[in-house]
């Protein structure tokens, strides 16, 4: 485990099959206790080096295209909450006093 923040770093685990999973490879390992557990690869020394994580010395926690995306996807969140509404009701609302 190569991963700076994981608490598993410094560990060996054995791996027991690789995948892809949501878009990236991904390994099952056997933890000390025998359960085993799915993590990135990118998170091992299996995986090419990231140029990214060795120039900053693991100091940055997220990439440029990784902000990026979450400033999109903030924007989305905060346009559907104000399209919705106050309440997060969508379209006109309902009269229902009673007659």
């Amino acid at each position: 485990m190569t991963h700076p923040f994981h608490p598993l770093r410094g560990q060996e685990l054995l791996v027991l099959r690789r995948g892809v999973g949501r878009h990236r490879e991904v390994l099952v390992v056997q933890q000390e206790d025998g359960r085993e557990k799915q993590m990135p690869a990118a998170w091992t020394d299996l995986r090419e080096p990231d140029e990214y994580v060795e120039l900053t010395a693991g100091q940055a926690r997220l990439r440029l295209p990784d902000l990026l995306q979450l400033t999109a996807l903030v924007s989305e969140l905060m346009r559907n909450k104000t399209e919705k509404g106050p309440g997060g009701c969508q379209g006109n609302s309902a009269d229902v006093s009673s007659k």
